[in-house]
Order: structure tokens, then C-alpha cells, then sequence
């Protein structure tokens, strides 16, 4: 079974104009992740045992990529964070007993019973793998982003790469939908710009349960790595990749 690590997005533009985007809703049918409470933790930190919340699922199908803890608001409190793939055992009647590296075992033996532990599915959380978000812009001009909810997206949502100019985003929402035990309706950003040109103007939008930034802004500078008196080659410094 293939998970969200091979997720390669719903929707890419690229050298558009006037272009709208508008009453759309986007989800999934499985979910992107899930959330349980801590019932037992041993305490040499080696293991911790959750109860899925309802309607959330952890069966053996998913792999972890992810894990937080969370307090009663569904935000993070950071007793425990886990960036790794995280292996993990299903029990019987909704139980699962999640395994701790070596690297987390501190944190582990210091979660309360009754935490909360979100699980996120998907792992297209890296700079590298932006081109897989679920809607991205190349070379686009004059765009709007009008009424647009989101229920559920697996990594970054809106993407805008350069040479990008004017964005209008209004109305926008990204939230779990009504009766969903679920803590995060998109596992990382909700919007995330790469040296846009122009102008950006968000009005009337709502985010609630985002795995990162609700909005992200970087410019476009690199590091000069080669350079022959026609052309340069440039490394984006904090990543360490080449530029296009």
C-alpha cells in the first residue's frame, strides 16, 4: 500500500494570467492523520500506549512520519516531538502501543496519561518536496484564491514558486470538518510564497489545525557556487540545494 509519502498533489499552474481559483473544497478519504490519548507509558520511556480517538484510525496501514503532543486546545506543547518514522504495534479495541527510539525515550516517560498525541501520515513535509503540495504556481500573474476550504491536504497547500506576481487570497479556510476528533486539518502550510513579486493581499480567512505556518514568506537569495562570465550556478543556503 502506497501512503501519503507518495502524494504528488491535486492541482499545478504555470505561466498563467488572470487566473482564479474559486468554491472548492478539498479532502481525502483517508485521513491525513489521526489523534489518540496516552493511557499507559512505561517508564524507561521504551513505549506508550494511546486510545484512538473516534472516527481516527491507526491499523497497521499508516506509517508515521510524525508525531506531537497536544494540549486540551489542540495546539502543540512540544512534552513530546518526533520528526522520525515511528514504529508502533495495534492492539485490541482501539489501542496502540507506539515504540520510542532511544532519542525519545526522555520525552516519553514524561507524557501524562490523558496527553494528547496527534499522527501525521504524510511526508511531504520537506522544502524538497514542494512541487508536491496540493496546488502549486510557477510564473504565474494576477492570481485569486476566492472561497476555497480545506478538510483535509497531506503537506504544504497553497505553493507559489518564482517568478510569481499578485496574489489575491480571501475567504480562505482550512479547518478540520464539523465533528472530526482529528487535531490537524492540513499537515504544514497552509500558504507558503517563494519570492513573489508584486503584491499579496489575504482578507476574511480562517486557519485552525495546521501542522506549520498559516502563512510562510521567503524571498529568493542564494549563494553563488560556480560562476564562468556567462552564467552562475546558485545553492539556496539554507537547504543546500541548487536554485532553478
Amino acid at each position: 500500500m502506497e501512503g501519503f509519502e507518495k502524494y504528488s498533489g491535486a492541482f499545478a499552474f504555470e505561466a498563467c494570467e488572470n487566473l482564479t481559483l474559486k468554491n472548492l473544497i478539498f479532502d481525502t478519504d483517508k485521513p491525513v492523520n489521526s489523534a489518540g490519548t496516552v493511557t499507559s507509558v512505561e517508564s524507561d520511556g521504551s513505549s506508550f500506549v494511546v486510545k484512538m480517538l473516534d472516527g481516527c484510525v491507526l491499523d497497521g496501514d499508516q506509517k508515521i512520519f510524525w508525531m506531537f503532543s497536544m494540549d486540551e486546545d489542540g495546539s502543540p506543547d512540544y512534552l513530546l516531538a518526533s520528526y522520525d518514522i515511528t514504529p508502533y504495534e495495534v492492539l485490541e479495541n482501539g489501542y496502540v502501543r507506539i515504540l520510542g527510539r532511544e532519542n525519545l525515550r526522555k520525552s516519553i516517560a514524561r507524557l501524562p496519561v490523558g496527553e494528547q498525541i496527534c499522527f501525521l501520515y504524510g511526508g511531504r513535509g520537506n522544502f524538497n518536496h514542494l512541487k508536491n503540495s496540493a496546488v502549486t504556481f510557477e510564473d504565474c500573474k494576477d492570481v485569486s484564491i476566492l472561497d476555497i476550504t480545506v478538510h483535509s491536504a497531506a503537506g504544504f497547500m497553497f505553493v507559489a514558486f518564482p517568478r510569481c506576481e499578485n496574489f489575491r487570497i480571501e475567504r480562505y479556510r482550512v479547518e478540520c470538518p464539523k465533528g472530526s476528533n482529528r487535531l490537524m486539518a492540513s499537515d504544514r502550510d497552509g500558504i507558503h510564497l517563494l519570492g513573489v513579486g508584486g503584491s499579496v493581499t489575504i482578507n476574511d480567512c480562517f486557519f485552525d489545525g495546521l501542522g506549520d505556518d498559516a502563512l510562510n514568506i521567503h524571498s529568493t537569495a542564494g549563494f553563488i557556487t560556480e560562476a564562468d562570465g556567462n552564467s552562475i550556478k546558485v545553492n539556496n543556503k539554507r537547504f543546500d540545494i541548487p536554485m532553478d
